[in-house]
């Protein structure tokens, strides 16, 4: 038997099915299990920063900010375009 429900919780989404499926810009972009998603997308927020005035330290400056906030265990996973993102873990 096959059930279909929407849900923006992935901890309900592991509780409540066997197999995910994970909408992207209104596609869909993948089905597979829990464990299998969590592993290859990672858990927690992508933190995205984008410079709208043009400065030259603008990463350094960031950077300088993340590291003095209560974010714990914040990494940089990518730097370019003027953008600059970091992965934070959920809890």
């Amino acid at each position: 038997m096959t059930i279909i429900f929407t849900t923006k919780d992935v901890k309900e989404a592991e509780t409540e099915a066997s197999r995910i499926g994970v909408l992207s810009n209104g596609r869909l972009g993948t089905i597979d299990a829990p464990e299998n998603i969590k592993r290859r997308y990672g858990v927690g927020y992508n933190l995205i920063i984008a410079q709208l005035i043009t400065t030259s330290d603008f990463e350094k400056v960031i950077d300088d900010i993340i590291l003095q906030s209560d974010i714990q265990n914040c990494v940089k996973t990518s730097s370019k375009e003027q953008k600059l993102v970091y992965q934070v873990p959920q809890d």
